[in-house]
């Protein structure tokens, strides 16, 4: 297999792969490493633990637009269902309200903006906008009043 790559540019890949924080880009340098250091496609694939199919495409998108193209990250989530205004809205009411699971958020979003959300989905936003699951404690329904009355002081502070 022909050289890929000269000195230079696999002293850039290296150093690419040296600071890369993303295990996808660090793998898709080491397959261009790799098929510069004769291994076949398959080889390639097996090491990594991928598809000799991708491996090509990698090969592929290096050869076309360099480190930059071939580190570049596609990947875009998606915008949330609500709108900012209503995920404030959602806020003023998990603060005035205690849900006690992701459910019954979901369903009052459901109920009140018509919007369908899964409960991970609900989960993600929850985390998004800063809530976190807190396990609701048990608190005494009606109240002693003897106990109460034989520690008057403690009522007072």
């Amino acid at each position: 297999m022909a050289k890929l790559l000269n000195q230079d540019q696999k002293i850039i890949l290296q150093e690419a792969h040296h600071n890369s924080r993303l295990r996808k880009s660090a793998d898709r340098i080491k397959a261009i490493l790799l098929l510069d250091g004769g291994f076949s496609y398959e080889q390639v694939a097996e090491i990594l633990l991928l598809d000799d199919m991708t491996v090509r495409r990698y090969e592929k998108e290096y050869k076309k637009t360099g480190v930059d193209g071939l580190l570049e990250s596609r990947y875009h989530g998606t915008e949330g269902f609500l709108t900012e205004f209503q995920e404030k809205e959602v806020v003023n009411y998990l603060r005035a309200h205690i849900c006690q699971t992701v459910k019954e958020a979901v369903s009052y979003v459901n109920s009140t903006y018509g919007k369908i959300y899964s409960i991970a989905g609900m989960t993600h936003l929850l985390h998004r906008i800063n809530f976190v699951y807190k396990k609701t404690k048990v608190l005494p329904g009606k109240v002693d009043r003897e106990k109460q009355e034989l520690y008057p002081s403690s009522m007072n502070m």
